[in-house]
């Protein structure tokens, strides 16, 4: 069994939402109690006095005529508190945290617990204790809180620390739920991910993920909130009394719609960050690799301190981590002080010098490495490799050159046998497309198809540039095996073969490559086929 955190916005009426602003308000007293009372015991030289002891004498508190106004609220959330108080000192002398400090009641985010045996869910509604202690039908109702989501919590579930929180315009409710393991059957494929600012994540697979900031929608939003934010300061020096601001019921009313406006962009910014992690993470692969970023070292940078923090670099590994956990993908996190930027794959050589500026690194050795598999145009960077098929009539190999503008396979050859000819045919058949001005990069990984002396020579007589990945080191050409994972996921798996000849197959890969160009659409593509994107943008007929 594992344990999943959930969390649901409430819709409470009017009276329910008093009901919560009392119950938080007496957590809090409670909790500034609880600290106010250890913090005395430790100055006049006492012992630590358990949570037990506390909550006995806060229960003689509550029966007094002083403060009588907590019997009004549930035993449960006072109790509760005043463990947390104790728990937050403990840890501070264990330096597992900072002092804890006094909540505030203006500055602090009103939030209290309920009993996590008490409280009941409906697909509806959320049953809360002691919000009516009447026992008559229609008085019960007070203690129903309707959920704005149905059906997001279990009704039959064991529920775990229950907390209800206010984030200034809504009430949420998070409560941890056990469910049962679910057992995924991987693939044998890794993802790495590089995280950045032009674009938020850039697979090895080939899939990019652009930055929601540049978006229309977020545009717009950040616009509205620059304008709020300039009405709330001129109306704050407006009713402006001596030293003293003046927070007027104008002004109240838009610092609500600027929160609303925050609201908004964390939500789209959330959102997308969680759309795009559970579409990596719903791939399958074996692990995935991504970069241990220095956030707090990006952030001293006051160029880019607000992009990197729209970003969402922590966020992104966190929902990234216990997704991977809960599907049972491995994930390595990379040292932040490896080099592989400047590293040459070939000869191991690294660039000191290099700048952020320089989209290619240029080695001493005659090796190019750009940044990225991304092209601008046709015929700029290429991809190949070979991958095999195995059918009860034999063994079968494909050998691709795929063009990193829109991935349209520009030559390939099919054979029994991954010998030189398989390998060197294909080149010539896509030299033999290029225009006279055309000389594109050509990555490949370190196989001796690509390190022949017949190879390197058409390369040379082509003016054509190798690229290839480091020794050792497959992943390096992960941008082409992304596209043999979709072939053999479209194509292959899941296909009975056990009938067909070889020649029968071979003409079946032809089919696909032919419908992969013409037919397949790609969502990067804006839901076009590389053909129909290539005459989208005028450069095929």
């Amino acid at each position: 069994m594992m344990v999943k955190a959930v969390r649901v916005m409430l819709a409470p009426n009017n009276v329910q939402q008093t009901k919560m602003f009392q119950y938080a308000g007496a957590a809090r007293f409670a909790y500034n109690w609880a600290l106010a009372k250890e913090k005395d015991s430790y100055e006049k030289g006492g012992k630590f006095i358990s949570d037990s002891e506390l909550r006995k004498e806060f229960t003689r508190l509550r029966n007094s005529a002083e403060y009588a106004w907590l019997q009004n609220v549930s035993n449960n959330v006072t109790k509760q508190a005043i463990k947390d108080a104790c728990i937050a000192y403990k840890n501070f002398f264990k330096s597992l945290q900072k002092h804890p400090r006094f909540k505030s009641k203006k500055k602090s985010t009103p939030k209290f617990y309920q009993d996590n045996i008490k409280i009941q869910f409906s697909d509806t509604h959320v049953k809360f204790e002691g919000f009516s202690s009447s026992r008559k039908a229609n008085k019960q109702k007070l203690n129903w809180v309707r959920l704005a989501e149905h059906g997001r919590i279990p009704t039959d579930a064991k529920y775990m620390n229950p907390r209800i929180s206010f984030d200034g315009l809504n009430w949420w409710i998070s409560v941890c739920v056990e469910f049962p393991d679910c057992k995924k059957n991987l693939n044998n494929d890794g993802i790495g991910i590089d995280l950045g600012i032009k674009d938020l994540a850039i697979c090895s697979d080939g899939n990019t993920y652009k930055n929601i900031n540049k978006s229309q929608v977020v545009k717009k939003l950040e616009k509205c909130r620059r304008r709020l934010q300039r009405r709330v300061s001129r109306k704050y020096e407006k009713n402006k009394k001596g030293v003293s601001y003046c927070k007027t019921k104008n002004v109240i009313k838009s610092e609500k719609l600027l929160l609303k406006v925050n609201h908004r962009l964390t939500n789209i910014r959330k959102n997308y960050l969680n759309q795009t992690t559970s579409e990596i993470v719903n791939r399958k692969p074996r692990f995935i690799c991504i970069e241990d970023l220095n956030v707090s070292g990006m952030m001293k940078n006051r160029h880019l301190s607000k992009a990197v923090q729209n970003q969402g670099f922590f966020e992104f590994r966190k929902q990234l981590e216990y997704k991977c956990n809960n599907n049972g993908i491995q994930l390595i996190v990379a040292d932040r002080f490896y080099p592989s930027s400047k590293l040459c794959s070939c000869c191991g050589n690294i660039k000191k010098d290099l700048k952020l500026s320089d989209r290619i690194y240029k080695c001493e050795c005659g090796n190019v490495i750009d940044r990225d598999f991304h092209a601008t145009k046709p015929n700029q960077k290429w991809l190949t490799d070979i991958t095999e098929f195995s059918i009860k009539a034999g063994k079968i190999y494909l050998s691709p050159i795929i063009d990193c503008l829109d991935g349209m396979p520009v030559s390939w050859t099919i054979g029994t046998s991954p010998n030189a000819e398989l390998a060197n045919t294909m080149l010539r058949n896509a030299i033999a497309t290029l225009k006279p001005n055309e000389k594109p990069i050509v990555h490949s990984d370190r196989g001796c198809h690509y390190r022949w002396p017949e190879w390197i020579q058409i390369m040379e007589e082509a003016n054509l540039t190798r690229f290839m990945s480091k020794k050792g080191c497959s992943p390096d050409n992960s941008a082409c095996e992304g596209f043999f994972g979709h072939l053999k996921t479209e194509m292959f798996y899941g296909h009975d073969w056990d009938e067909y000849s070889i020649e029968e197959f071979i003409q079946e890969i032809n089919g696909y490559m032919g419908w992969y160009c013409k037919d397949r659409i790609k969502s990067t593509l804006g839901g076009l086929s590389p053909l129909d994107y290539r005459r989208s943008i005028g450069i095929a007929v």
